[in-house]
Formats: structure tokens, sequence, C-alpha cells
């Protein structure tokens, strides 16, 4: 079972949608500072516990809506997830239910996709 919390008050908000909608701005932008951004949240979770397990700092993510929810894995055992601030939420339910081999799955299944194709 998972325990889900707010990032810790050490990291930094997010970035505002906001901020990007506005002339000038970009949803590319917005997603690089989004990145950035979670990268702080790991190096902080890596701070809060330094052997957090394999999955630490993976972002799970998951469809809801038109959008994802976020959350990045601070620890493995207890599973404990910090929700990155966006908009989007898992249900109550489905987090309660959440388990180790299911975040494992979803990372397998992101590697696979992150993987450089092999050209000859």
């Amino acid at each position: 079972m998972a325990k889900v919390y707010r990032y810790p008050e050490e990291c930094p908000d997010p970035p505002d949608l906001g901020d990007y909608t506005g002339p000038g701005g970009s949803i590319d932008n917005y997603f690089a500072d989004l990145h950035a951004w979670e990268a702080k949240v790991v190096a902080v979770a890596h701070d809060f516990y330094p052997d957090g397990g394999d999955l630490q700092g993976f972002v799970y993510r998951y469809p809801v809506a038109d959008g994802k929810a976020s959350y990045v894995v601070a620890r493995t055992r207890p599973l404990e997830l910090w929700d990155v601030g966006d908009e989007y939420h898992l249900p109550e339910p489905h987090l309660r239910g959440l388990r180790v081999a299911d975040i494992r799955a979803a990372k397998k299944f992101d590697d696979l996709f992150r993987a450089k194709a092999v050209t000859k």
C-alpha cells in the first residue's frame, strides 16, 4: 500500500502553467521546466532517504482525463510517493492499492519506450 504526500517544503514550488500560455509562452518550455523541477524533487528524495530503493526518483505517471497524474517515488519500503503538485491526481482507492510491483512494471514499460533504436 502506497502513502502519498505533497512534495516537501525543501522543494521549490513547481512551475505554473499560466506563465507559459501568454504571449511568447511555449508549452515545450513548460515541460522542460517541469522536468527540471522534478529533478530537484528527486534530489531532495535522495537526501531524505539515502537508501530509498532501486525505484527511488522514478516519476510514476498515469493517464487521467486529458493529462497525466505524476508522482515521484521517494522510497520503496514502505512505498512512499510525492505528488508533483500538478492538477491531476489518481483516485484515493487507486493509490491505496498501488504496490511496488505496479511501479516496477510502469518503469519497465517506460524504459522500453525510452530505449534507443539500434541501427545497422
